[in-house]
């Protein structure tokens, strides 16, 4: 029997999470835009967890950006909205997705090496 896939979340995640509320929240976005706002990221994460422990989903499904930003461990990425695209890392010998920082999709290749930490 499958052991079920833990979900890890870095450092850079949070980081990421309280900079986007504080700017929602300097535009003077309403309080019910930014619990949506954060629950597209909850349910994206429960998706992709979800997805893993699933027999049908192969971990490597994913878009892989390790070769195309030439990064030293494997890296793939899961949309999030429109505008945002988490970034992860799968370890199938402990079978856990680390989640990693989000970024806005028009600035990834700026924001890339937030993963390499």
């Amino acid at each position: 029997m499958k052991m079920l896939t833990q979900v890890l979340y870095s450092k850079s995640f949070y980081e990421s999470l309280v900079s986007a509320i504080d700017d929602c929240e300097r535009r003077n976005a309403s309080h019910e835009s930014i619990e949506q706002f954060v629950a597209e990221f909850n349910s994206t994460i429960n998706g992709l967890r979800d997805a893993f422990n699933s027999v049908e989903v192969v971990p490597n499904a994913f878009e892989k950006l390790s070769d195309t930003y030439h990064l030293c461990e494997p890296i793939r990425k899961i949309s999030v909205n429109s505008q945002f695209t988490i970034l992860y890392r799968y370890d199938s010998d402990q079978d856990l997705v680390q989640i990693g920082p989000f970024v806005d999709k028009d600035q990834i290749h700026l924001q890339i090496g937030q993963v390499e930490e």
